[in-house]
């Protein structure tokens, strides 16, 4: 495989930023690299971006004012679970209206 040399500059300055990845060289990170990238091809998962700073706040906050979660993950899973479980209370309430009218 024939990459650009912009890309394989890159990679190396980015290995040599993050050695504690434990990247040691560019051939240990394009054997990794497909994994990470074929799991959100997969459709299986969506990812939502959220900036590095504010997640660490947020972890940071959920710790300090000892909220019941393992985490900032532990605390949007819980959200997501109490909102399609609202959801789907109000989807009943909402057909046994429309029964009812």
């Amino acid at each position: 495989m024939i990459l650009p040399p912009e890309l394989l500059a890159h990679v190396e300055d980015f290995i040599g930023e993050k050695k504690h990845l434990g990247y040691v060289t560019r051939e240990e990170f394009f054997r990794d690299a497909p994994r990470w990238r074929l799991k959100p091809l997969s459709e299986e998962y969506e990812y939502v971006e959220v900036r590095k700073d504010v997640y660490e706040r947020l972890e940071h906050t959920i710790k300090e004012m000892d909220l019941p979660f393992l985490g900032l993950s532990d605390f949007i899973d819980d959200q997501i679970k109490g909102s399609l479980e609202k959801y789907g209370e109000w989807k009943e309430q909402t057909e046994e209206n429309e029964k009812r009218s």
